[in-house]
């Protein structure tokens, strides 16, 4: 497992694992692509701006329908699902959104193995990446239309590009580029906070071993020069074209939204169970995994301490934010999955021996448990589906009953195999086990789930019966009703309409005109309405009902 050697058949042998990792990133990354509505506002957003892009041919300054300026994100992800429709039959779409970040999962599992191999070794790494890969919020954000995994790739790609200049003298000029470089494609993903995430761990982990001095072998002038030429071209133009403050509005959108969110309220710990949860089942072996890295020898600590560094350093920066969100940590489990690969690892070569070890009892029985209880789960959530006890989550409840026996069978058979290799003690075969139960669940699953998701929140699905009674030629407005979603689907710009009065003399205008609101919105202004104005859709999504109001003429 030396990573230094250099011989053919290391060289082969690493091409394999890599030609493996590939294969398992298109089966989860992939197979799905573009069978995911468009549900969230977030995501609207960005679907629409990369349509306008390509329409209008404005790349500098981000717009919703040749209108609003949208300035609150740079436009890379934008830019690479525009060029993405353009080159596949020129509309945005569900699938060429998904490309873009489907693709970056897959970098992000390859970049965590090269970098696990500059950290540790190649099982280490090879471990890592496919841990990561069968995590199940990195898995469900390389479905979604956000900048969260390009930004995720970016720091991964980053930390490697430090530790790479850092382990190997020779290598330091080059790869003190490649690490400005990519600090300048996480900020032209998603702002200042690409630069942050890394840095403060590295500067930490610099402090200390008492090698701040390493930062002049980074040439910062240099770097800042390149970071500068890849950032400035999108920045500058929209600076320059817009009356906009946009150098005040990236304060707000970092600076102040960190330290004053108004979208959530979340206690400091709620990181906490995020990501216990959303990690698992690996997160069971996480503090295996820190101690373990903790009782490495001095050489191999060093690495260590960068990869935990990476993780407390991170999870105490969100924390104190103000604004909380489950996506916003996922940069961090790259380096959970490497400290998870520790222990695996220890656990694989040290065999028979490790398993006397409280350390790897304790997780490998709570995942028994686990996978007991998650095959109790799916079936029993037919009867939570049927009492419609938790309505957001139904789609996690497929009705198909061989399709719930199946994944049931799944948790329990991959429980029973990690207890058959626990008791043969044979620790790769329980990893095995793990590992083989998340990646049928997460190939598989998807089949039903995302219909079910989509049924639950069926926005397109309205949009079809509202494009047969809404004409070509009308007029649509929305009374305190700002759902992105309807405008992609709908393919039409939706004026923005937020007092009684304003809606009656949108609605008395002399072509047709139509109205989108909540029900209870309909209900508090019926009477106000001109007597020709009638109700003339009306359907329930998700958990709210909406109705279309209008005349004809």
């Amino acid at each position: 497992m030396d990573r230094d050697k250099t011989s053919p058949g290391f060289w082969s042998r690493r091409s394999l694992l890599i030609i493996i990792l590939l294969l398992v990133a298109l089966l989860l990354f992939f197979s799905h692509a573009g069978r995911k509505d468009v549900h969230t506002g977030d995501e609207a957003r960005t679907m629409l701006i990369a349509r306008d892009m390509l329409r209008a041919g404005d790349w500098f300054v981000p717009r919703i329908q040749q209108g609003r300026v949208i300035l609150t994100k740079p436009p890379l992800l934008f830019w690479s699902i525009a060029l993405i429709s353009a080159l596949h039959g020129g509309e945005v779409t569900e699938f060429t959104g998904s490309l873009p970040v489907a693709l970056s999962a897959m970098a992000g599992i390859i970049g965590l193995f090269l970098l696990g191999e500059q950290l540790f070794n190649r099982r280490t790494a090879f471990l890592a990446a496919l841990i990561l890969a069968t995590t199940p919020q990195y898995f469900w954000l390389a479905y979604q239309y956000r900048v969260d995994m390009p930004l995720t790739v970016s720091i991964i790609f980053a930390f490697w590009a430090f530790y790479r200049g850092y382990r190997t003298p020779a290598l330091r000029s080059t790869s003190s580029l490649l690490f400005f470089l990519f600090l300048a494609l996480g900020t032209s993903c998603k702002g200042p906070l690409a630069v942050t995430v890394p840095l403060l761990p590295i500067l930490c982990f610099l402090w200390w071993h008492r090698e701040l001095s390493f930062l002049k072998a980074l040439r910062p002038l240099r770097g800042m020069v390149l970071y500068a030429l890849i950032v400035l071209p999108w920045f500058l133009p929209a600076l320059l074209q817009q009356e906009i403050d946009y150098g005040k509005l990236v304060v707000q959108q970092t600076v102040l939204r960190f330290l004053h969110a108004q979208d959530t309220n979340a206690p400091f710990y709620f990181y906490v169970p995020s990501l216990l949860v959303n990690f698992l089942p690996w997160s069971l072996f996480l503090p295996g995994g820190i101690g373990q890295g903790f009782r490495l020898e001095s050489q191999r600590k060093k690495p260590f301490l960068l990869v935990f560094l990476w993780l407390v350093v991170n999870f105490l920066f969100f924390s104190l934010s103000s604004g909380k969100r489950d996506r916003y940590i996922l940069p961090l489990y790259p380096a959970a999955a490497l400290l998870v690969a520790l222990f695996w690892e220890e656990a694989i070569r040290r065999g028979r021996e490790f398993l006397k070890s409280q350390g790897w009892r304790i997780p490998v029985y709570a995942f028994l448990c686990l996978s007991v209880l998650g095959g109790v789960g799916v079936l029993g959530g037919t009867v939570v589906r049927q009492l419609d006890l938790f309505p957001k989550m139904n789609f996690f409840f497929p009705q198909a009953p061989l399709f719930l026996l199946l994944l049931a069978g799944l948790f329990w058979g991959g429980g029973i195999l990690a207890y058959l290799g626990y008791r043969q003690e044979h620790p790769l075969r329980v990893w095995g086990a793990i590992w083989g139960m998340m990646f049928a669940l997460l190939t598989l699953g998807p089949f039903v789930f995302f219909p079910q998701y989509n049924r639950s929140q069926d926005v397109k699905g309205f949009v079809r019966e509202l494009q047969q009674v809404l004409p070509p030629g009308g007029k649509l407005c929305g009374y305190l009703f700002e759902k992105l979603p309807y405008n992609f689907y709908l393919d039409r710009r939706i004026e923005q309409v937020r007092d009684p009065e304003s809606l009656r003399r949108f609605l008395t205008t002399r072509v047709p005109a139509h109205c989108l609101m909540e029900k209870e919105r309909y209900e508090e202004v019926r009477e106000a309405l001109p007597p020709a104005v009638r109700l003339l859709k009306e359907r329930v999504v998700g958990r709210e009902t909406f109705v279309l109001i209008g005349r004809e003429g």
